[in-house]
């Protein structure tokens, strides 16, 4: 060995370091079982570890799952009410219209406007749009063709709805049943 700690040519093999940690005791055979032991655990830990964060980046996406479902329940939980009321709402439209068309007396008339209208709040509340779709061109997912005419509108234009579409806050609730043209007359 050299003056500054250093190998002059020789090969130095199987070196322990030890520490006077332990009490003061020599370093025994059973050191390099510790040394074992420690690579035995620090291997252990990491896995545990590992484990550990993938159960918290589980946990974590579960949080973020569970409160998306949450909002789409709030913000869509009433859908199946909803759309049992549209037929309800429908033939009271269509009784309007019929006390409309036969002259019935104003008061009859009134009370039917009325009834829609405090419908159509209720509905709106609730985030409920109707779909405008007479003269708009044929939109395949909002409306529903039950029939094709010649038409001076040109072609794919809704002409007539037989029965009003609606939306819950964006997302279709029920879609349009209407008549397109399919070209000129």
């Amino acid at each position: 060995m050299t003056a500054d700690g250093g190998h002059d040519g020789e090969t130095v093999r199987d070196v322990e370091i030890v520490t006077d940690e332990g009490g003061g005791e020599p370093p025994t055979g059973s050191s390099t079982a510790a040394a074992g032991d420690a690579e035995t655990g620090r291997r252990e830990y990491d896995a545990l570890y590992d484990k550990y964060l993938r159960l918290l980046a589980d946990f974590e996406n579960y949080k973020k799952i569970a409160a998306r479902e949450r909002e789409q329940y709030l913000r869509f939980g009433n859908e199946e009410l909803l759309k049992e009321w549209l037929p309800a709402i429908d033939n009271i439209e269509r009784a309007l219209h019929h006390a409309r068309e036969h002259r019935a007396a104003d008061a009859v008339v009134e009370g039917w406007a009325l009834i829609l209208k405090q419908c159509q709040d209720v509905l709106n509340r609730a985030g409920v749009t109707a779909i405008e779709s007479v003269g708009q061109p044929f939109n395949p997912e909002w409306h529903q063709a039950i029939a094709q005419r010649k038409s001076k509108e040109g072609d794919g234009v809704v002409l007539e709805e037989a029965q009003r579409g609606y939306l819950l806050k964006g997302k279709l609730l029920r879609p349009a049943l209407v008549t397109v043209s399919k070209g000129p007359a």
